[in-house]
Order: structure tokens, then C-alpha cells, then sequence
């Protein structure tokens, strides 16, 4: 049997709720190029999503993630994907990007009106029903 792909994905939201995205890169080979997608990426050899998704951040954007929260895993038709979460304030015109054309913030109410790049508009409703405890404590 052939084992499934995997995806690795992070929402980081700041203070003011908003969510970092990531343009994709202008590239016909890729998938959803010049797509808003969520930063990550896909394990390698034996790593587990939180080593993906850690390793990623540092070779993408320079950032270390400190505490992170795991969301949820989704079942999509063609790969398995483990997203997580995380409070943390960064601005975006001072990250160093090493994947993607740019990153920036954008609130729910302009996520719900974006086309994201794979499935990332079926998740977010959820994602925001689901923490809206948390993020109103914060």
C-alpha cells in the first residue's frame, strides 16, 4: 500500500486576530501558484508533523515557533494534513523569506473572501469556531 502524502501547515495569528498568509510563488509547475496559502510544507524522512512544521518555519521565514498548539488533522481527497496554531506577534515587512512572494495579515472577514490555495477556505470557519474561546481570552 502507498502511504499517503503529508502536509504540515500554520496559522499564526497576532493581537489583533489576524492571520500571517503567504503568496506562493508566480511558478506554472507549482501548485496554486501566486495562491495565499498558509506557510509549511511536507515532512522529510522520518519527521513528525511538529519537526515539519518547525524545520519549515526556520528555512522559509527564520522563525522559531517556541510553544505551538496543535489543531486538527484533515483528511483531504488527495494528502493528509496536520495543521497548528499559535499566538505571536511578527511584522511581516521584517521577515526574511526564503519561499514565497511575500507574507501579511489578514482578518477572518478578508480570509472569507479570498480564494486560498488547497482546501485552507474549508478550514478556516472551523479553526475560528473552534479557538474562539481561546482567542477572546487572549
Amino acid at each position: 500500500m502507498m502511504k499517503r502524502k503529508t502536509g504540515v501547515g500554520i496559522i499564526l495569528l497576532n493581537s489583533k486576530k489576524e492571520v500571517l498568509l503567504m503568496l506562493r510563488d508566480n511558478i506554472a509547475s507549482i501548485p496554486y501558484p501566486d495562491c495565499w496559502d498558509l506557510p509549511g510544507g511536507h515532512p522529510e524522512g522520518e519527521e513528525t508533523p511538529e519537526e515539519c512544521i518547525r524545520r519549515e518555519m526556520m528555512e522559509e521565514m527564520e522563525l522559531e515557533l517556541g510553544d505551538i498548539h496543535f489543531f486538527k488533522k484533515y483528511i483531504w481527497p488527495d494528502f493528509d494534513e496536520y495543521i497548528f496554531w499559535k499566538f505571536i506577534e511578527l511584522e511581516p515587512e521584517k521577515i526574511t523569506l526564503h519561499e514565497g512572494q511575500k507574507v501579511s495579515y489578514f482578518s477572518f472577514n478578508d480570509i472569507k473572501e479570498m480564494k486560498l490555495a488547497f482546501f485552507y477556505n474549508h478550514l478556516f470557519p472551523e479553526f475560528y469556531n473552534s479557538i474562539k474561546k481561546d482567542i477572546n481570552s487572549e
